[in-house]
C-alpha cells in the first residue's frame, strides 16, 4: 500500500513526462524501459483507481498473506503485476496502462479460491447485495474475460480498462493457488518462496 501510494504522490509531484515514461507500459516504453513491467504495477494516477486498489487490498490481502506468508505474498503480487504488464502490452501494445488492479485481481482470485463460500457484501448504487464468494468472482472476473474478448455487458466500465491485464492477474492467482493448494507455498520450490 505505501508504495502504491508513493507512486501516487509522485505523479502529482513530478514531471508527467518522466512518470508516463517510468510508470506506465506499453510496447514503447518496454523497449526503452523495461522496468515499467513492474513499475506500472504501482503507478495510479487517479485517486479513485488508487483507492479502489487499495481498498480491495485490505479486504483480500489479510488472508492472502495469512495462507502464504508475506515473501510468497509478495511473489504472487509483483508476478501477477509482471504478467499483466505482459499480457496488456501482448494484446494492446500501443496503449499505455498502469495500475494494480492486475496483482489486486490475483489476490481476490487467490482469496476467492481459500474460502469459497464467503459472504461478500458488494454495493451496487448504495444498495448492499450479499453474494458467496464464487459468484463474486466468477462475476468480477467474467466481467473482464468479456470485455477482453470484445463482448458488451452491462458491467463494462465505459472508461478505457486494461482487460487482458485483469484477466492475466486473475489468471496467476488461480494458478498459484492450484500450485500451492492454497498453503504457504506448498511442497518443492514453492516452499522456499515462504
Amino acid at each position: 500500500m505505501a508504495a502504491n501510494g508513493a507512486v501516487y504522490v509522485a505523479w502529482q509531484t513530478q514531471s508527467p513526462y518522466f512518470m508516463q515514461e517510468h510508470f506506465m507500459v506499453s510496447r514503447r516504453h518496454v523497449t526503452t524501459h523495461p522496468h515499467t513491467l513492474v513499475t506500472a504495477g504501482f503507478s495510479h494516477m487517479n485517486g479513485y483507481h488508487l483507492l479502489g486498489n487499495m481498498v480491495t487490498l485490505f479486504f483480500f490481502g489479510p488472508n492472502v498473506v495469512a495462507a502464504l506468508g508475506a515473501r510468497a505474498f509478495m511473489s504472487l503480487y509483483m508476478g501477477a503485476g509482471i504478467a499483466s504488464s505482459v499480457a496488456h502490452v501482448a494484446m494492446v501494445p500501443y496503449r499505455p496502462a498502469l495500475g494494480a488492479s492486475g496483482s489486486m485481481n490475483a489476490v481476490v482470485a487467490y482469496g476467492i479460491c481459500l474460502n469459497p463460500w464467503a459472504l461478500i457484501v458488494v454495493f451496487a448504487e448504495f444498495l448492499p447485495i450479499p453474494m458467496p464468494a464464487a459468484l463474486y468472482g466468477a462475476i468480477y472476473i467474467g466481467n473482464d474475460v468479456m470485455a477482453a474478448m470484445g463482448m458488451d455487458n452491462p458491467l463494462s466500465s465505459r472508461m478505457p480498462v486494461a482487460h487482458a491485464a485483469h484477466v492475466a492477474g486473475a489468471a496467476v492467482g488461480l494458478g498459484w493457488f492450484a500450485l500451492t493448494r492454497g498453503r504457504g507455498g506448498g511442497s518443492g520450490p514453492w516452499r522456499r518462496l515462504r
